[in-house]
């Protein structure tokens, strides 16, 4: 299965394509629906915006993972400077989150 957004054959996912595709989701949402829109569309775009919520936390899970072995690799601490390390980590990951970095 190929789309637009894969080049070849690995997905292509930046910052910014994120952020148009938020952006886009945004402009959509203030325009007011051009005739009537049956139920089962509203119905289906509900499912697949529950569908995208999903992704986006899988996609957000798998980022946040990388991300913590990023910064983590090749690192030798001690035990101390591995707990701090971790909340070095944690807070910069609830930082993006915007989420209050717990200690």
């Amino acid at each position: 299965m190929s789309s637009a957004l894969e080049v070849a054959d690995q997905p292509v996912m930046s910052a910014a394509l994120v952020e148009s595709v938020i952006a886009w989701l945004q402009q959509a949402a203030l325009k007011p629906a051009v005739g009537s829109v049956d139920h089962a569309e509203r119905i289906d775009r509900i499912t697949q915006l529950e569908r995208s919520k999903a992704v986006s936390a899988a996609v957000q899970a798998h980022e946040t993972a990388a991300f913590a072995r990023c910064q983590a690799a090749g690192v030798s601490v001690s035990r101390y400077q591995q707990e701090h390390l971790r909340r070095s980590i944690a807070g910069q990951v609830a930082l993006a989150r915007r989420e209050h970095p717990r200690s």
